[in-house]
This record gives C-alpha cells, sequence and structure tokens, in this order.
C-alpha cells in the first residue's frame, strides 16, 4: 500500500522511538521511547524566543510586561522568583545559611541581615549572585520547558539585575527602559506611597539609564503617556516575536 520502506538497520538504542503529537497545542506525547520527555521539553524550550526586560525603579516596566501579555507572551518575574524560592525551597536556605550563617528566622528569610553582609562586602555579594543565580536559573529552564511543552513561542525574563546575571546571555534581544527621573520619582510616590526623598535614595542606589542602554540591544523611552509607550513597545516587540 505504500510506494517504499527505507530499513534503518538494527536499532543501536534498543528502545522504541519517542513519538510528539505537534499538531495542537499543549503537544501531546504518544509514546514514551528512548529520549525522555524532559529532554524533549528543553529542547523545545530552547526554541523559544526569549526577551529580557531591564530597569530602573518606575521605568514602567509593568507596561512593557503588559504588552508582552497581550500577545500571548509568558512573563517571567526573576525578582518574584527569588523571593517564592527563599519562602520554598529547602535547598536554597541551606545554601544561603552555609554561605552567611543564620540568615534565616521564624519568619523566614532575613532580608536586612542578608543586606548588611553583602552590601558592604563585594566577595559575600558575588557570592550571593552566584548562589541565588544558579537556583533561579534552575527554576526559570522549569517554567520555560512546562510552556514549551504547552505550545508556547516566546517568553520574556523580566529584572532589575538581568543583565548581571547569566540568563541575559540566553536572552535573544535586551530591551533596557528608561524614563525620565522626575516622572520615575511621581510614578514611585504613587505607586508605594513613599515621600520623594526616599524614592530619590532608591534611584540613586540603582545605574544610570546609560548602563543599562549600553549593554541592551534596544532602548525602550517611557517620556510621554502611558499609551504611546505601550505602541511603541507593541512595534518592537512584534518586531522579535
Amino acid at each position: 500500500r505504500i510506494d517504499a520502506v527505507v530499513d534503518g538497520g538494527p536499532c543501536g538504542l534498543g528502545r522504541e522511538s519517542t513519538v510528539i503529537d505537534m499538531s495542537a497545542r499543549p503537544f501531546k506525547l504518544l509514546r514514551q521511547g528512548a529520549l525522555p520527555s524532559e529532554d524533549i521539553a528543553a529542547a523545545l524550550a530552547g526554541g523559544l524566543r526569549l526577551i529580557g526586560i531591564t530597569g530602573g525603579s518606575g521605568v514602567g516596566k509593568t507596561t512593557a510586561l503588559e504588552v508582552l501579555k497581550d500577545l500571548g507572551v509568558l512573563c517571567i518575574d526573576c525578582d518574584e522568583l527569588y523571593h517564592r524560592l527563599t519562602r520554598e525551597s529547602p535547598e536554597l536556605k541551606a545554601a544561603l545559611e552555609k554561605s552567611f550563617g543564620r540568615v534565616y528566622n521564624v519568619s523566614g528569610l532575613d532580608r536586612r541581615r542578608l543586606a548588611e553582609i553583602v552590601f558592604s562586602d563585594p566577595a559575600a555579594l558575588r557570592e550571593l549572585n552566584a548562589v541565588t543565580h544558579g537556583f533561579i536559573g534552575l527554576e526559570v529552564d522549569r517554567l520555560l520547558a512546562d510552556w514549551a511543552i504547552s505550545g508556547g513561542e516566546a517568553a520574556a525574563l523580566d529584572a532589575a539585575a538581568l543583565l548581571e546575571s547569566p540568563l541575559a546571555r540566553r536572552c535573544d534581544r535586551l530591551f533596557a527602559v528608561t524614563a525620565p527621573r522626575e516622572e520615575r520619582v511621581r510614578r514611585i510616590v504613587e505607586r508605594e506611597g513613599i515621600s520623594p526623598k526616599y524614592a530619590e535614595a532608591r534611584i540613586s542606589a540603582q545605574p544610570e539609564d546609560a548602563y543599562y542602554a549600553l549593554r541592551c540591544d534596544a532602548v525602550l523611552e517611557n517620556s510621554g503617556t502611558k499609551e504611546k509607550f505601550a505602541a511603541q513597545c507593541l512595534a518592537a516587540f512584534k518586531e522579535v516575536i
């Protein structure tokens, strides 16, 4: 009933092939064979378009992420991911306490104590980044694999310190979101109910816009209305996706 048969010879693996149905989303594993499903998910995740979003406080990253979500992009907040892991991962807790002593109390991670240790010691800060970036990277891998096997085609990573993370090298395109300083102060004050002086201090503790602009592939300047900025983001992201 067919035109030809191609004999591939003896099976070197000794097992049947893995069969996956990609005709509909989410993709479906029809037969588990020599290739583990985790390897399939990892391979699919490697084909995702990955967008990096970074910038200081109050620049408008949230608006950019809303545009990406409307485009069907999975958005991963790496800072929130870190906070969740400090609450839920006993392995991360053990690693942090091995490096920095008793930085957990009955309420969870004592962020103030940890900050006092690392921000006065550059070597300790590098060690903290090495520990946390490893755990965050593994969780990002898991989320991307799940997204890819469900049929997703693009994802975005949002992190204030994305440029200092190994995740930055995995992004197909890095976007820096910037905004005028006075506008950033106004947004932070409105959003968090803090004083302008405190908002200014927070911005001063972060890198200048030029730091992000020089290290990213493109800059999204948020100096007008929210609608205008959203339209700018939409055009830029569509080109990447």
